[in-house]
């Protein structure tokens, strides 16, 4: 392999390591993988707002990567991270206050 193949040759997916269907899954690389990523893990409408919490903080951390990935889409991916850290905050809040309030 020459110089020039090596500085050329596109950079490989990353993986979480995690073997499905024979098939290594890949992180996300674009808004479009992110939103995708995002609908596949959302909780039922009725799950518990611990659920909802664990979701949305890993939608603004996953949506954080992303943006360092996707450089065309780095600010609109940017205000998904702070969406998805007011909804964990407002769900912190209102598990909070149910706790002190019982």
């Amino acid at each position: 392999m020459s110089f020039r193949e090596v500085i050329t040759s596109p950079p490989l997916p990353k993986t979480d390591g995690v073997e499905r269907e024979g098939l290594m899954k890949t992180e996300p690389q674009t808004l479009r993988d992110a939103h995708t990523d995002a609908a596949s893990r959302r909780p039922r409408p009725e799950a518990d707002a611990s659920e909802w919490l664990t979701f949305h903080r890993a939608n603004a951390r996953m949506y954080r990567e992303v943006s360092e990935v996707d450089r065309w889409h780095h600010h609109e991916l940017r205000y998904w991270v702070g969406f998805e850290e007011r909804k964990a905050e407002e769900l912190a809040a209102r598990i909070a206050a149910a706790i002190t309030s019982s």
